[in-house]
């Protein structure tokens, strides 16, 4: 049986346009810390603390 190549034919992360995964967490983990109320959201994507 034959391995798959990892991308499955889909290119990679780069040529998807996605962001790397270390982003997506440190962005659920400031969303997270707004829901707690220690972070404030000024505009979609712009934190600072209150």
């Amino acid at each position: 049986m034959e391995k798959e190549h990892p991308s499955d034919g889909r290119g990679t992360q780069a040529e998807r346009r996605e962001p790397p995964l270390s982003v997506e967490g440190t962005r659920a983990k400031l969303k997270r810390l707004v829901k707690l109320g220690i972070l404030a959201e000024a505009d979609t994507g712009n934190f600072a603390r209150k």
